[in-house]
């Protein structure tokens, strides 16, 4: 049995010195983050520590749990804190929004993130490529479950020691990165140290559609699909469909949840038309479970906890994989530089606060969705949100998990909102609305016998209009969209914000213009482009195309561009007739085309 039993100690403030061993216990995300940091910083502090990290489980052959999802800031994260940047090849799919279902409705959901996008990827991959990183960054790597961990008192000349299924090393310090690892959770429970598991959990089924090429283009696109609190199945909490590279995943949550409710939800209308056809009897399902609830002990006298086995994920929407390298960065940087004492590791905990007090708040906004999707109002919230901006982006921000829940609520519950809500709580309830819709309907049928030009009002294009977007769009052509669009139009939005223009009457989005500022191809200068021009059949002929052409043309010459192109089919004799009206005349490219057999 090999054996490691030198032990140099460290300083009586704590701190780690040269020649003390630190052992990490786990080799996810939150294990390698913090063994790989560790490193680093030990090395610019001027310190040589030995870190060992112990891993039992052989990536390329079991299955985790975890969905797979990489949330902003992981890209800055990885980079700034470890100097890691993901390959590729290691990334599925980007993400460029959600689909919420709750209450008998959906919304789709599509914003903006400072921090980055988001992916998804097999998560299995991820751990072989990080425990890569960390064997490069010096750490010792060793295969093999830790069975137990006995804390010596100073009378036993302290330290610790750390037996596993090949050897026994004698650490400064313990790492637990253990995840929700059963065996482990009891070691450091028996372990007389203070620590308590977390105290709630939410559990989770998980299986695997495989599916032939182009079925996500054309049936989910680059979005997830986020369902809360179903009502037909009361025991799911969550559950979301995710597109990958070459399958999908589907995955259900909740505290009584069983394999059954997966059974029931596979087979509910609204989810078998996102997947492919298959012999549902031949899916494997996946249990596994997550905390909900924050563990006792977090960090003591010689060790800490991060990741999954802390409890300190985001409520209600957990981030789980950026969240773990957050905490295992964190708690590296704590131990080099603040050390090892339990008054010192407080600043680990302080570091991770964003985590902390957000608890109360998403164990707030889960009761209520639950009790929300019981009454029938989360209908009334999506609708709402498709009209108000503010409600819109609260909504976007809770399923994604680009800001804390706090943060939100704090932004979103004003006076203004709630007054907002309430007037469109009236409006659309059934009893108090009955005058309200009929002098709606008579208003816009009047509306649209005008012609008055300046009834037509032009703005930029929000993310919420992307499903008027395509409606118009499905209205010109008379088939209905590829799902795939839905992220196209939100990469031009995000793109140029100002060229994507949406014309209204009475509040009624009635077209819209894709517009792009753009050089280099074809061997053009800087140039505006129009990619689409669309105005509802209804409200055709009352100048809606021309004045939104017109309003891009004034933010193109604003911006000194001269000139504009389109590309159109020639053999459309009206749409040719369009653009000479607005002043355009043929270019001089030639589309060429070959057909692929």
């Amino acid at each position: 049995m090999e054996e490691n039993l030198s032990k140099t100690g460290k300083s009586s403030s704590g701190m780690l010195e040269d020649g003390a061993t630190v052992v990490v216990i786990g080799g996810g995300p939150a294990g390698t983050s913090c063994a790989i940091r560790l490193m680093k910083e030990s090395r610019k502090a001027g310190r040589s520590i030995e870190v060992i990290l112990y891993e039992g489980k052989d990536f390329s052959v079991h299955h985790n749990q975890c969905v797979g999802v990489l949330s902003p800031p992981i890209e800055s994260l990885l980079s700034e804190k470890l100097d890691i940047i993901l390959p590729m090849e290691l990334l599925k799919r980007q993400i460029y929004g959600y689909r919420l279902h709750t209450g008998g409705n959906n919304i789709l959901l599509i914003g903006e993130d400072p921090g980055g996008p988001t992916f998804t990827l097999r998560r299995a991959k991820l751990d072989e490529f990080m425990l890569s990183r960390a064997a490069a960054a010096g750490v010792d790597i060793r295969r093999g479950r830790v069975t137990g961990v006995e804390f010596m008192d100073d009378s036993q000349g302290g330290g610790i020691r750390v037996y596993s299924e090949s050897d026994h090393v004698r650490a400064d310090f313990v790492v637990g990165a253990f995840g929700n690892d059963e065996a482990m959770i009891d070691i450091f429970e028996r372990a007389g140290i203070g620590y308590g598991r977390p105290d709630r959990y939410l559990k989770a089924f998980v299986t695997k559609f495989h599916i032939q090429q182009g079925f996500i283009e054309k049936k989910l696109g680059n979005i997830i699909y986020a369902f809360v609190f179903p009502q037909e199945i009361p025991r799911i909490e969550f559950a979301a469909i995710t597109p990958k590279g070459d399958h999908i995943i589907i995955n259900i949550a909740g505290e009584k949840v069983r394999s059954i409710d997966m059974d029931r939800f596979l087979k509910l209308p609204e989810i078998s038309k996102y997947l492919p056809d298959m012999q549902r009897e031949e899916l494997v399902y996946y249990v596994g479970r997550f905390p909900i609830g924050h563990c006792k002990g977090a960090y003591g006298k010689d060790y800490l906890l991060v990741g999954d086995s802390t409890g300190w994920l985001r409520p209600f929407k957990g981030k789980g994989i950026t969240t773990a390298i957050f905490t295992g960065v964190e708690a590296a940087d704590s131990i080099v530089h603040q050390g090892t004492t339990e008054k010192a590791l407080g600043n680990y905990k302080r570091r991770c606060d964003a985590f902390l007090q957000d608890r109360f708040y998403g164990r707030g906004v889960r009761n209520f969705c639950r009790l929300a999707s019981r009454l029938g109002v989360m209908n009334v919230i999506l609708e709402f949100a498709k009209e108000n901006p503010e409600a819109y982006q609260a909504l976007f921000k809770s399923v994604s998990g680009h800001d804390t829940f706090r943060n939100i609520l704090k932004a979103s519950i004003r006076v203004k909102t709630l007054l907002r809500f309430g007037r469109f709580w009236i409006q659309h309830n059934r009893f108090f609305s009955v005058g309200l819709r009929y002098r709606k309907k008579l208003t816009v049928f009047l509306n649209r016998k005008a012609t008055i030009m300046e009834e037509i009002t032009v703005r930029r294009l929000r993310m919420q209009d992307i499903e008027s977007v395509l409606r118009i769009d499905e209205k010109i052509t008379g088939s209905k969209h590829e799902i795939y669009w839905e992220g196209v139009v939100a990469n031009y939005i995000d793109r140029n914000p100002a060229a994507y223009l949406a014309a209204e009457i009475n509040g009624d989005m009635v077209g819209f213009i894709l517009g792009d500022v753009r050089g280099w191809e074809f061997n053009i200068p800087l140039s505006g482009w129009i990619e689409i021009l669309g105005v509802d059949p209804n409200y055709q002929g009352k100048g809606i195309g021309r004045k939104l052409a017109e309003t891009l043309l004034e933010y193109l010459r604003k911006n000194n561009i001269r000139s504009v192109h389109a590309m159109i089919n020639w053999d459309d004799a009206d749409l040719v007739d369009y653009f000479r009206s607005l002043g355009f005349s043929r270019g001089n490219f030639i589309h060429m085309e070959k057909a692929i057999d």
